[in-house]
């Protein structure tokens, strides 16, 4: 199994009354703080969820994943997925079948490839899933 092959599990995507919860792994065989995910945008089905409307959910935090630089202390294991917090008033219900797509920008703190500049890996991975 590749690393983007992890990204998101067949169980990973949970409607809810306020929209989805969608668990998201690391595409990198270390684990890194939580300021490393630069940027992530997630859509079901065509309806597409950008940084500035997701909220991510990590060790009984929440916080808006553009605020994400900020949890330098705090890391992204693993084995362990951080949840990304979609918020729609027409989620789809358990048991339908969707398409979501994962985009990653995370960088990479000790992979230095220019004067003060890490390596940002970025990763898009797409998976026929059923709602939870």
């Amino acid at each position: 199994m590749t690393l983007e092959a992890s990204v998101i599990k067949d169980d990973a995507v949970r409607s809810t009354p306020s929209g989805y919860e969608v668990d998201v792994r690391i595409a990198w065989y270390r684990s890194l703080p939580i300021a490393c995910l630069e940027n992530l945008s997630v859509s079901i089905n065509e309806q597409q969820f950008t940084a500035d409307q997701i909220s991510i959910r990590v060790n009984d935090i929440l916080i808006p994943v553009n605020k994400a630089g900020e949890l330098l202390d705090e890391w992204w294991f693993t084995q362990d997925p951080i949840t990304a917090i979609l918020p729609t008033s027409s989620p789809l219900s358990s048991g339908e079948t969707a398409t979501v797509n994962v985009s990653l920008a995370t960088r990479i703190p000790y992979i230095i490839i220019g004067p003060d500049t890490a390596l940002v890996q970025r990763t898009d991975v797409s998976k026929e899933v059923t709602i939870q």
